[in-house]
């Protein structure tokens, strides 16, 4: 149970209330799925802009492999046209043409010996040498077909180097051969083109280490979101991998995951603390109002009086608070003997559920003993009580019934003598269950005006008679019938089982019990004792 105390101490989970932590728990999920899809949104948009840019990236790569095919083939219509001639004539300016590296170009022909350099240009390509390895599958691949091919990365005196090869005529074929320097990033600015992004060239159609053939990054191989498209020129078939070193999608947009998590998480927190202090706002509040609540009932308890043993009456009596956080009513009722050996009975209420209400209560039960000590009869005591609050200016409205049980006859029977300031009447049960309504002597309540003196009723109770004195609370209903109401209490009481006052009392508050009461319930049952076997005969003595 949360009190005062618990709303300065510290946060811990195991007294925070299901409800916040379910909040909590439901906007976690929430913050998890929009943070899921916002990745997965931030996602697919970089993955799409790298295969795009990656397809640029080999578009690129594309046209300068083909720069160089173009070049090899205005050399070979060369070589068509003049034979040896015209390759020592335009070599050079094909060498030029294409750039790059330390290169060279040969007219490759096959020989006993091998595929023959028989004319050569450029470094690396002596006339005489034989083609071996890669490049020699390369040539007879171009002079197997019609189109460039290329011979992957091989190993030139330690060096490596890559060569392209183009069919000439009748068994010649031109061989470009390229040395490559170790594979290392280009000291290139941050604005060139593609400078967001890390690229590999392979000479092969995979991902091989051993084919890096360029690459703008030195951390190899490229891990994580790589977009890899192919490079298609005549019957090379390269692969362009490529990897963003920055967002593509822009580093707001980027982070937007992470920021959805952070507030979702924020918000989640911030939720759980306001829910949770509402909870404990709230426990401390019901708390105080029980604490109050069963002061209230103790105070209730002490302002009603013991009930004192009277000769020839059973007394019970009962009270019942109207609801949990219920404050103190003006419920009350009361049994006390007179000077002239009569037994003064009351009850009433005075209206309101709070600590002002059983002020007035504990006065007017006071005044009301204080009156009937000193011999006025019912309708006087009323009459006074009335006069009290008027005097005192108390904005109190009160209802009572106050009756005289004068002392038994000889045969057990009491006469009751009443008076009722709008109050409502007391029940009257007779030893067979028939009950009957003490509706006389009415008059109206305390705090109205009153025309004319207040009348009084009498009856007679006769041994193994009960009367039941009771508020407003055991019979009132919102909403419902009061006729109804009391008519069923009738029938309470008619069916009770067992004519001793407790067993009334217990039966009249348990046709009671489990309705849901919006006021206090005070209870009173008097019965007149059975009256006393007669004596027998007195017995003959000899």
């Amino acid at each position: 149970m949360a009190t005062d105390g618990d709303l300065g101490g510290g946060w811990s989970p195991r007294r925070l209330h299901r409800l916040p932590i379910a909040v909590f728990l439901v906007l976690l999920v929430v913050t998890a799925a929009v943070t899921t899809f916002s990745h997965t949104i931030v996602a697919n948009q970089e993955r799409r802009l790298l295969a795009e840019r990656a397809n640029e990236v080999s578009l690129v790569l594309a046209d300068s492999l083909t720069s160089a095919r173009a070049s090899l083939a205005l050399l070979a219509s060369n070589v068509v046209i003049d034979g040896q001639a015209g390759f020592d004539r335009e070599a050079d300016t094909a060498l030029t043409s294409i750039g790059g590296g330390p290169a060279g170009l040969a007219l490759v022909r096959p020989g006993p010996a091998g595929l023959v350099v028989v004319a050569a240009a450029g470094t690396g390509l002596p006339v005489g040498s034989v083609l071996s390895g890669p490049s020699a599958v390369a040539v007879r691949a171009a002079l197997a077909g019609t189109q460039i091919t290329a011979s992957g990365i091989y190993r030139v005196g330690g060096v490596r180097a890559v060569g392209l090869a183009l069919a000439v005529r009748d068994g010649t074929a031109l061989y470009r051969q390229s040395l490559l320097g170790p594979v290392r990033p280009p000291q290139g600015a941050t604005t060139s083109p593609f400078s967001e992004l890390r690229v590999v060239l392979y000479t092969s159609d995979h991902p091989d280490p051993a084919q890096v053939l360029v690459a703008t990054t030195g951390h190899l191989p490229l891990r994580g979101a790589v977009s890899y498209a192919p490079l298609r020129v005549g019957d090379i078939r390269w692969l362009t991998g490529v990897k963003a070193s920055q967002p593509l999608v822009g580093s707001v947009a980027a982070s937007a995951q992470w920021v959805a998590l952070a507030v979702g998480v924020a918000a989640s927190v911030l939720v759980l603390l306001l829910v949770e202090g509402m909870a404990r706002r709230r426990d401390a509040t019901e708390e105080a109002l029980r604490q109050e609540h069963r002061f209230a009932e103790a105070l209730q308890r002490r302002l009603l009086p013991d009930i004192p043993a009277v000769a020839g009456l059973d007394i019970a009596s009962g009270y019942v608070t109207g609801s949990d956080l219920q404050a103190v009513g003006g419920d009350w009722f009361d049994v006390f003997a007179l000077p002239s050996g009569a037994t003064g009975v009351a009850i009433g209420d005075v209206m309101g559920h709070d600590v002002e209400a059983a002020a007035v209560m504990a006065q007017l039960r006071s005044v009301l003993r204080g009156f009937a000590s000193e011999g006025s009869d019912p309708a006087t005591a009323l009459e006074r009580m009335g006069r009290f609050l008027d005097t005192f200016a108390i904005p109190a409205v009160v209802t009572v019934v106050y009756g005289v049980l004068d002392q038994p006859d000889p045969h057990g029977a009491r006469r009751l003598t009443w008076a009722n300031a709008g109050h409502l009447p007391p029940l009257l049960r007779r030893p067979d269950g028939s009950v009957r309504e003490l509706d006389e002597g009415g008059s109206p309540l305390l705090g109205a005006p009153v025309v004319g003196p207040r009348p009084t009723a009498t009856c007679a109770l006769e041994a193994g008679d009960a009367l039941l004195l009771y508020t407003d609370g055991l019979v009132e209903v919102p909403g419902g019938d009061l006729t109804r109401a009391i008519e069923g209490l009738r029938g309470t009481l008619s069916a009770a089982d067992g004519p001793g006052a407790d067993a009334l009392c217990a039966a009249v508050l348990g046709a009671d019990a489990g309705r849901h009461r919006r006021d206090d319930v005070a209870v009173l049952v008097v019965r007149v004792d059975d009256a006393p076997a007669s004596p027998g005969p007195a017995a003959a003595t000899g």
